[in-house]
């Protein structure tokens, strides 16, 4: 499940082809972790299944669009994720009501990453600023499989009771 944060003040010269036209400017690295197999045992092992996975990240760079990197790159199944959601951290697990904004992936709300694979989203207009935290939701229907990981993160994941609660603002289903 990791991911990555990339930033930018307009779309020239990204990964993946941007989907709107008449911008110009680049994608900038604004956060990430090392990626690291699933431990022999607990969490990261055992993966994911009807669960929300909640990621706390915070960026180092401002801008005013979004794409998140996903990784499957150590997992031993293809990972699904039914949706997928970026808001401004409110405190922990909340949300600020009023930003949460969908993630697509080819302009479709569900992807599938093979094992062994990274994906980039489509750019999401959203404003960032460097240094204010940034909640990263994504729900797994699914059983997930061993999960791509960083175990010594430095960042607050959170993760769900049974459902998906990506839009989830008081933040009451996350552990």
């Amino acid at each position: 499940l990791m991911f990555v944060v990339g930033l930018s003040p307009a779309m020239k010269d990204s990964p993946v082809e941007a989907q709107s036209a008449g911008k110009s400017g680049h994608w900038v690295g604004a956060w990430s972790a090392s990626l690291l197999a699933a431990h022999e045992g607990g969490l990261s092992q055992e993966g994911f299944e009807n669960q929300t996975v909640r990621m706390i990240v915070h960026p180092n760079a401002t801008g005013s669009m979004v794409r998140i990197r996903f990784s499957n790159v150590f997992g031993t199944q293809p990972l699904t994720f039914e949706k997928v959601t970026v808001a401004d951290t409110k405190t922990e697990a909340e949300v600020i009501p009023g930003t949460v904004q969908n993630v697509t992936f080819s302009g479709n709300e569900e992807v599938t990453i093979p094992a062994g694979e990274e994906l980039f989203s489509d750019p999401v207009e959203f404003e960032v600023k460097d240094g204010k935290d940034l909640t990263v939701s994504v729900y797994l229907a699914n059983e997930s499989g061993p999960a791509t990981w960083h175990p010594i993160s430095s960042q607050t994941t959170y993760i769900s009771e049974q459902g998906d609660f990506t839009d989830n603002i008081n933040g009451s289903a996350f552990n």
